[in-house]
């Protein structure tokens, strides 16, 4: 491993490093310390960074991990565009090559997909419980219109085109602190080539047959106007097992726009998890 360190927004610390998987070097944020750990699983196209916020204040409890899937933040790019299952493989492999006794995994939209498949992915004693904020348990409609995107923007990266993205995530956006938008859009020029190839990924996977094994605690955790919260209503609905807690007046991204109400609310759901899991069995 590489590391460094340097000081968040918020004056806490945490390094920066990268750990090589196969021929990829996957970039991470690490704060706290100790034998257990969360990892936080970004959406596309953004990056580990915009777990900053509540990655320093996990880290008062807990370790913290946020990665950068291959081909955005400052992971390695692979050679051509991936499935879901094969993205999850190679963060299930990240996970595991960090040596910890026991992991809790935190994701949104396509971090909260690849959760999933780590899940299915991962000896089941080593994680003891996962977050998910924006499950891609999408309405056909939905999925046909975001593939329709996906096609229309394909191979194009002129000028024209990245102010058009610039103006409409501003507009999606509209509600979201400034420092995070621009995050977000840098975030996305960094890979504007390949931006959409996680979500090309998540709109050929099927989350239901993970959903339908998994027998880890899950806790469901968006806000009211998340664009996917109809997802995580639908996910709750038909696996009654699984705990919902709808932040209300929120938009989506609460680990940085909320990141006080979402530390909270996963540390309360997590903390009884590690504790449990060293609880010595007879």
């Amino acid at each position: 491993m590489m590391k460094t360190t340097e000081a968040s927004g918020t004056g806490t610390r945490h390094e920066r490093g990268y750990i090589r998987i196969r021929n990829y070097q996957i970039h991470y944020l690490m704060a706290g310390s100790g034998s257990h750990a969360i990892f936080l699983l970004h959406e596309t196209p953004l990056s580990g960074f915009t777990f900053v916020p509540s990655l320093c204040r996990l880290s008062e409890h807990f370790r913290v991990i946020a990665v950068d899937t291959p081909g955005y933040g400052n992971s390695t790019p692979p050679i051509v565009p991936l499935s879901l299952e094969e993205y999850a493989q190679i963060l299930s492999e990240t996970v595991l090559a960090f040596g910890f006794s026991r992991v809790a995994l935190a994701g949104v939209h396509t971090g909260a997909a690849l959760c999933l498949e780590i899940l299915r992915l991962t000896a089941a004693e080593i994680i003891v419980g996962v977050v998910l904020s924006g499950v891609p348990l999408m309405a056909p409609a939905l999925r046909t219109s975001l593939r329709e995107l996906v096609a229309a923007r394909a191979n194009r990266a002129d000028p024209e085109t990245i102010l058009k993205a610039w103006y409409e995530r501003a507009i999606r956006w509209k509600s979201a602190p400034l420092d995070l938008l621009i995050r977000a859009f840098a975030d996305e020029l960094h890979v504007f080539d390949r931006r959409d190839w996680a979500l090309s990924a998540v709109l050929n996977y099927d989350p239901n047959p993970a959903l339908a094994s998994c027998k880890h605690p899950v806790l469901l955790l968006n806000g009211r106007h998340d664009s996917l919260i109809d997802s995580d209503q639908a996910v709750a609905a038909e696996f009654p097992h699984i705990k919902l807690t709808i932040l209300e007046g929120c938009e989506g991204q609460l680990a940085w726009s909320h990141a006080e109400s979402y530390c909270r609310h996963v540390s309360e759901f997590l903390a009884p998890l590690f504790r449990e899991s060293n609880e010595p069995t007879n």
